[in-house]
This record gives structure tokens, sequence and C-alpha cells, in this order.
């Protein structure tokens, strides 16, 4: 289905780690690859509540690296707001480094284009503190920008 409709090469599914079952059972028929990230939708540590680790977008942005660039990535949450905002902007980032646009002006542009595509979106700034210093991207406007959407 994903393949079918979007030309998906990866899926990076993120789900409250109580709700992976019901996530795991909408992929179950999916054959191409899947980035599972079982954490909670906050930005500071809370009780009880799994927040992302530098692990959680290290594995995020390595499945990203490692796709074919023909193929498209989809990145998911419960509500497609906030934890899925955050990943693709890192991951669409790792893509363009993999594919030798590593400089600043590329990164800031595809950052703007999934902002554009999504104006709704408020992404987690808790993950994109962690994939930041991850890709190198100290000194872009990336978390100035997302910042700007939490107003």
């Amino acid at each position: 289905m994903w393949r079918a409709r979007w030309g998906a090469g990866l899926i990076i599914s993120i789900a409250d780690p109580e709700l992976r079952g019901k996530t795991q059972g909408r992929l179950a028929g999916w054959k191409g690859k899947v980035c599972a990230l079982d954490i909670h939708d906050i930005e500071r540590a809370a009780p009880g509540m799994v927040m992302a680790q530098a692990a959680h977008i290290e594995a995020a942005v390595e499945a990203a690296r490692r796709m074919r660039v023909r193929d498209a990535l989809v990145v998911h949450c419960h509500a497609g707001v906030s934890r899925s905002a955050a990943v693709a902007l890192l991951a669409s980032a790792a893509r363009l480094q993999a594919a030798g646009h590593s400089d600043a002006a590329a990164v800031e542009g595809a950052f703007a284009r999934v902002l554009a595509h999504a104006p709704h979106v408020r992404p987690n700034m808790g993950i994109l503190a962690l994939g930041v210093p991850l890709l190198g991207l100290e000194g872009t406007d990336m978390v100035e920008r997302a910042w700007a959407r939490h107003a």
C-alpha cells in the first residue's frame, strides 16, 4: 500500500510505546523497510514517559541515509504534527547529506519545503535538539524556524 501510493522505500513509524501493537498491525502487509521509534510526544522528561534519546534519532537518520535516492520517505506518528515533523526534517537533511548536498543552503531549502508542505506542523524541539548536532547542522536556522512555529 505505502509503496504503491507513495513509492515509499522507508517508513519511519513513530508511536507511543504502549500503542506499538496497533501501529504494527497497520504495517503488517508492508514489505519494505521500517524504522520504528517508540517514544512519547514530549520535549522534556516526564515520569512514566519515554522521551526521544540520541539512539532513536541516530536510528532514523541512518535508515534515511541508506535509502535509495529515488524512493520516497514516509514518516508518521499519531497526530502528524510534532514527532513526525521533527524526524521528517532531520531525515530529509540526512538524505541530502548522503547525496552529497551537505551545504547549509540545501538543508535549509529542504527544511523550508517540508514546512511549506505541512504548514500545521510544530516540530518537537527535543527531537530537533538531538538531531541538529548529530547532522552537524549547528549554525543553521533550523531550530529557530521550528521554534517560531511554537509561538
